[in-house]
């Protein structure tokens, strides 16, 4: 729970005679670009990237920060990410790569990558040629230094919990303001995968404030319980209706 929510609180109806803030409610979501070929970048706030296609490769370069990029297949044109010395090489998948101070990490999370180290790198051309340091399927990473040396990386397992928490960036976060359930419940169903409605219209005036995690929405519902008696009543996996406790 702590860790899908920062904070989050709700309010009872206000009277009439009680000054309240202003409502506000803010969707939080990575940047995206979608480039020409439909791959699809998701940007890490502050990550920033270079793109330059050619009708022998795809390469982009990363600057600071981190990217995750779902690579659409061109067995043609191989999609290159640069990173200094680094190159992380794929033609149909999915991968995160971040760029530190020293050392570039990567994490696949479908299909397959090639790492490679790149002897002299001028223009975006490769005349020093590249060596495969290190090969990746999902579920895997590897952390390689920035700066050209001899060590080989160390390629290892990630577990799906580990997988979720280090990529939870990517997940739309929902800000509330004082924001009353009835404005809540639908900015919820458009990003989560489990669908609210209201049992009863009264219950639209509870406003609530924080950040929620669209992939983790239980501890909303903890909070209406405990704080307004609200129950949960579920029908299958992706439909809950809100109803006051009798």
């Amino acid at each position: 729970m702590i860790g899908a929510v920062v904070w989050f609180s709700s309010f009872a109806r206000p009277d009439a005679n009680t000054a309240v803030a202003p409502l506000s409610a803010v969707v939080a979501v990575p940047a995206r670009q979608i480039l020409s070929d439909g791959t699809v970048v998701e940007l890490k706030d502050g990550a920033e990237i270079a793109v330059t296609y050619s009708s022998t490769n795809r390469r982009v370069e990363l600057r600071p920060g981190e990217a995750h990029f779902q690579v659409m297949k061109d067995a043609a044109r191989p999609f290159i990410v640069a990173i200094d010395s680094v190159e992380v090489r794929a033609v149909g998948t999915s991968f995160a790569v971040q760029r530190g101070s020293a050392q570039v990490e990567v994490i696949v999370t479908t299909g397959r990558v090639a790492v490679d180290r790149v002897a002299e790198s001028v223009a975006g051309r490769r005349p020093g040629g590249a060596q495969t340091i290190a090969t990746l399927d999902a579920g895997n990473r590897t952390r390689v230094a920035a700066a050209p040396n001899l060590a080989v990386p160390i390629v290892e397992p990630v577990s799906e919990t580990e997988m979720n928490q280090r990529l939870s960036w990517r997940i739309p976060r929902l800000e509330f303001a004082r924001t009353p359930l009835a404005e809540a419940i639908p900015m919820i169903n458009q990003h989560s995968a489990i669908k609210l409605a209201l049992g009863d219209p009264a219950l639209g005036s509870v406003r609530i404030s924080g950040m929620l995690r669209v992939d983790s929405i239980e501890p909303l519902f903890k909070l209406l319980e405990v704080e307004h008696g609200i129950t949960v009543e579920r029908h299958g996996v992706a439909e809950v209706v809100l109803r006051p406790r009798r």
